[in-house]
């Protein structure tokens, strides 16, 4: 089982390793912001709309999902960020991006795809909604919590929680596109026509563009590596966390509030779906919020690098434990 579902896996990475050889080519050297931004703006939402629209949602979507999810990835956060907190001599703002970029995962870009791609039509749904809690967790969460620790945001809570729930929430694509996929299919809307037509139109590039953007962002990341002194410590410790902790953790949280999930018809393939997605490498976006705040940008592009290399052979053992 495990080689069959490397050899599923495999063409996700050799997407991400083209985009990575072409970011050395100068034809791409500044392509990597435009093309995260059509996969961000448009193509993903594009795919979520769709998949969101045509879903099965004759079972409903648990609670179980959402407090196994939200529950394991907030213990695993705190976890690794007294570690940092620790070994950091207490540095709020290193320590806080040190810890989200250990566990920010890529689920979006990779982890879509790579759930659709094992589990097929019946995937669709777990990996959006779940997907959906991790974006919202950290997006949300991370400025959040910056804005509460460091001086600038410290008299002010209430206007630094409207600045992240403006700009991380109702400014995100991801999450209206979503609600809107809900919304068209609870009023039952033709699942034809022009609107539809475009939207499976656009939403077929979303995983072959996101995939070479990932690669394309390896490079800046691998530069910032070369450019600053790293300890090798910290980067184990947060490649390893993010890619066997995480899982683990959340697999003990699914035990603990998660468990109406093995009782349900469709119940395998969402807590397949919140294993993997729990697994998936660090994020390209945690490089750009720990360099918008001031964090270790450094560590966290090691992560990044260390977790994509190490995830071609962590994902399919997940992936074969998981559904044995």
């Amino acid at each position: 089982m495990f080689l069959e579902i490397l050899l599923r896996i495999l063409p996700l990475f050799l997407g991400i390793l083209v985009g990575f050889f072409c970011s050395s080519w100068s034809r791409f050297k500044n392509a990597e912001p435009g093309i995260s931004a059509f996969v961000f703006f448009v193509a993903l939402p594009a795919l979520l709309f769709i998949l969101t629209a045509q879903a099965d949602l004759s079972q409903g979507i648990p609670a179980a999902v959402t407090l196994a999810v939200t529950l394991g990835t907030l213990v695993y956060w705190a976890l690794v960020w007294l570690f940092f907190w620790i070994t950091n001599k207490r540095n709020d703002t290193v320590d806080l991006s040190s810890s989200m970029g250990a566990a920010f995962g890529n689920v979006s870009y990779l982890g879509i795809p790579l759930v659709m791609g094992i589990l097929g039509p019946v995937g669709y749904l777990p990996a959006v909604i779940v997907q959906l809690i991790h974006n919202i967790i950290f997006m949300v969460g991370y400025p959040l919590i910056h804005g509460i620790l460091t001086p600038e945001g410290s008299g002010s809570r209430s206007r630094q929680f409207g600045r992240a729930l403006k700009g991380s929430l109702l400014k995100n694509p991801i999450m209206w596109a979503v609600l809107l996929g809900f919304a068209v299919n609870f009023i039952g809307w033709p699942k034809d026509g022009p609107i539809i037509e475009f939207a499976e139109l656009m939403s077929a590039a979303a995983s072959p563009a996101a995939l070479f953007a990932v690669g394309l962002g390896l490079r800046p990341s691998f530069q910032a590596i070369r450019g600053g002194e790293l300890k090798l410590g910290p980067v184990a410790f947060a490649t390893v966390a993010k890619l066997a902790l995480l899982p683990a953790i959340t697999f003990v949280a699914i035990l603990a509030v998660g468990q109406p999930l093995f009782a349900m018809g469709n119940g395998q393939e969402w807590i397949f779906t919140i294993l993997i997605m729990a697994g998936m490498p660090t994020a390209g976006t945690a490089y750009v919020l720990a360099t918008s705040t001031k964090g270790d940008a450094n560590l966290v592009a090691a992560t990044i690098l260390g977790t994509n290399l190490f995830a071609a052979l962590t994902l399919p053992l997940l992936a074969t434990l998981t559904l044995s």
